[in-house]
């Protein structure tokens, strides 16, 4: 069975105060934009994009002056869902 999807991914991770050293109790989150995943697209070009997007959001979070480093992936959700395209009909309303 060949099934279309629409996935993201969410990584939560552990961060540290560089000036403080206090490590953060709540992990801090970044997603990926939603993919679809067609019946013969290349997954691993997928992945490589959603893991990009996270990356930059990540690497826009540390430029921003927080003071804070991140020192580890504290979890990793893959949110799927069958995706269905819509199909034209030949339903009239005439």
């Amino acid at each position: 069975m060949k099934l279309s999807l629409k996935w993201f991914c969410i990584v939560e991770l552990k961060r540290q105060n560089i000036k403080t050293g206090e490590v953060e109790s709540h992990p801090k989150a970044f997603h990926s934009e939603t993919a679809i995943n067609l019946v013969g697209t290349n997954t691993d070009e997928i992945y490589s994009e959603i893991m990009k997007t996270i990356l930059e959001r990540l690497a826009t979070f540390q430029r921003s002056g927080t003071n804070w480093i991140f020192s580890s992936v504290f979890n990793l959700d893959i949110h799927t869902v069958k995706y269905k395209p819509l199909k034209v009909s030949s339903y009239s309303s005439s």
